[in-house]
C-alpha cells in the first residue's frame, strides 16, 4: 500500500509542477505584452507555445484573453493548468 501511495504522490507532484511551469511562463509573457510591438507580441506567443511544446488550435485568436483561457482553463486542451490539476 505504501508503494502505491508513493506512486500517486509522485505523479501528483509531476502534474502540479507542470501546472506551475505553465502558469509562470504565461505570467511572464503577459507581463511583457504592454511594452512590446504587435510583431514582438506575436513572437512571444509563438515562443510560449514552443516552450510548452503545445500546438495551438488554428482557430485560437492570438489575443491575451483567449490564450490565457486556453492555457489556464480549457480542460479539453490537455495542456492547461486546470487539466494538469484534475
Amino acid at each position: 500500500m505504501l508503494s502505491r501511495v508513493a506512486d500517486h504522490l509522485y505523479w501528483m507532484s509531476r502534474y502540479l509542477e507542470r501546472a506551475q511551469h505553465t502558469a509562470r511562463l504565461l505570467d511572464v509573457t503577459l507581463d511583457m505584452i504592454p511594452d512590446r510591438s504587435p510583431a514582438a507580441v506575436a513572437r512571444s506567443w509563438e515562443t510560449l507555445f514552443a516552450s510548452l511544446n503545445v500546438t495551438p488550435p488554428d482557430d485560437l485568436p492570438r489575443k491575451p484573453r483567449h490564450i490565457t483561457n486556453y492555457l489556464a482553463f480549457d480542460i479539453d486542451s490537455g495542456h492547461s493548468i486546470v487539466h494538469h490539476m484534475t
